[in-house]
């Protein structure tokens, strides 16, 4: 719901109500959540949940996802409360999306979950701006808050100047992303024949002296055709990633690892298809591959509008590679379970 009061003042707040059980699985494929290897509470005070019932794994929560107020003048746009914050531009691996990342395999990305932050956007020109970007984090013991949560070590702060020069546009960016000090940047716009160009990475120094900096970046290229098929490839260079499949378990040790989607492994790619099937269907496929290891995680996406304002989906995802044993992971994404899953969606 938004609450639009004069010309420069208004409100948003969004609820949800969620039912789980210990048969949903944190990598399902498609589900309208962020960041499906475990780091949704990452900037989100547990004060706006409430769960009325709660049993083993199975749980009924009711929390505010978006809860908001806006101010806006001619040049300057200022929301304070918890809200979306999207540094992206890549398709699949999003290294610069600090907060609330989805995984690669999520589809569905219309509703990005808040995060409680403040953020100044700065209009410089017609094609020119400035975001700045402050969000809480919380300190925790196990799964529980503390009595006073707000930490500065948890807490995050990060700048972006972009701007479009030619058919492209270029941002920069830096500052104390969650638990880690970063600087980066992104590039996207189209190069010849129509295939556009997207990347974003940063170089990241963690917090103390356990760990050593790196590199995360993230390259693709697509190229939509007018079939309305369009085709992306993407490749991810994860830093903080194992170069074998025995040094996967010491990524939980890493402070970092456990602040964003959880990749094991170095290195990693994607291919993906969208196609219109018909005027209210569209299908999507993609394959996403852990290099290192050589698992993937095969999967397809059909959305059907029913009418206007609501449409159901079938996602179907596979894995292939080396199941999990007793002595731990002989590969990422073969350990994934398969999963059918059917969602109707109604906007209103």
């Amino acid at each position: 719901m938004t609450v639009v009061v004069g010309d420069h003042l208004s409100f948003e707040a969004h609820a949800y109500a969620l039912a789980s059980g210990q048969a949903v699985s944190p990598l399902l494929v498609g589900a309208a959540t962020a960041d499906g290897f475990g780091s949704s509470e990452l900037g989100r005070w547990g004060g706006l949940a409430y769960r009325p019932y709660e049993r083993g794994g199975t749980y009924v929560e009711l929390a505010a996802d978006r809860l908001n107020v806006r101010l806006a003048w001619d040049a300057l746009e200022l929301t304070v409360g918890r809200q979306p914050i999207n540094f992206t531009a890549t398709s699949f691996f999003t290294p610069n999306d600090f907060w609330q990342a989805f995984s690669a395999q999520t589809f569905f990305r219309v509703y990005k979950p808040g995060v409680d932050a403040a953020r100044a956007e700065i209009e410089l020109g017609a094609l020119t701006r400035l975001s700045v970007v402050g969000v809480l984090g919380y300190e925790r013991v196990g799964a529980a808050e503390v009595d006073d949560p707000v930490t500065a070590a948890e807490s995050s702060a990060v700048a972006k100047f972009s701007t479009v020069v030619s058919s492209f546009e270029l941002a920069v960016l830096g500052g104390a992303a969650p638990r880690r000090w970063v600087i980066g940047g992104a590039v996207q716009g189209e190069m010849f024949a129509g295939i556009g160009l997207r990347a974003e990475g940063h170089w990241a120094v963690p917090h103390g002296d356990a760990q050593d900096p790196r590199l995360e970046l993230s390259v693709g290229f697509e190229r939509r055709f007018e079939s309305s098929l369009m085709l992306t490839a993407e490749y991810f260079f994860h830093g903080a990633g194992a170069t074998n499949v025995d040094d996967y378990a010491a990524r939980l040790n890493d402070p970092v690892f456990a602040a964003g989607p959880r990749y094991f492994g170095r290195h990693y790619a994607a291919a993906a298809a969208s196609y219109e099937i018909t005027p209210l269907t569209n299908g999507n496929a993609l394959l996403l591959v852990n290099l290192v290891d050589g698992s993937m995680l095969a999967s397809l996406y059909v959305v059907y509008s029913l009418d206007d304002e609501a449409e159901a989906s079938l996602v179907v995802s596979v894995p292939v590679g080396a199941g999990p044993t007793l002595t731990g992971l002989q590969s990422e994404l073969g350990a994934a379970p398969m999963t059918v899953g059917i969602e109707v969606r109604r906007y209103f």
